[in-house]
């Protein structure tokens, strides 16, 4: 778990994210397309087209919303609590490590919103 200094920042980052590329629509949902590349300590995936949800509230959720990768091989559900996540204006940028499955690891994930 990161410190509490830490989840405010990656709140902040998430929140200036989805701001900065105006991925919020009228009703407050954050839904889109958008390529993700994933490394993990032993698989690579680039520039895969999946949906992605973003929740705010709280502590602050990214959701990759695919069924063409497997949650056994790859991360698909991040918290502001344990993975560092960092605005890039156009990408976000999260890194963490999977401590209860050797084969994904240390991991990095960059999200390119589609149509923005």
């Amino acid at each position: 778990m990161l410190s509490f200094d830490e989840q405010i920042d990656n709140i902040g980052e998430l929140r200036n994210f989805v701001f900065n590329n105006d991925l919020m629509d009228r009703a407050s949902n954050i839904r889109f397309k958008a390529l993700v590349t994933i490394n993990t300590a032993n698989r690579v995936v680039t520039d895969e087209e999946v949906q992605v949800a973003i929740y705010l509230d709280n502590d602050g959720v990214v959701d990759i919303i695919t069924e063409r990768l497997d949650t056994r091989k790859f991360p698909l559900h991040f918290s502001s609590v344990w993975q560092k996540m960092f605005n890039k204006n156009k990408y976000l940028f999260i890194v963490g490590k999977h401590e209860r499955n050797n084969a994904i690891g240390n991991y990095e994930i960059k999200l390119v919103p589609l149509n923005t």
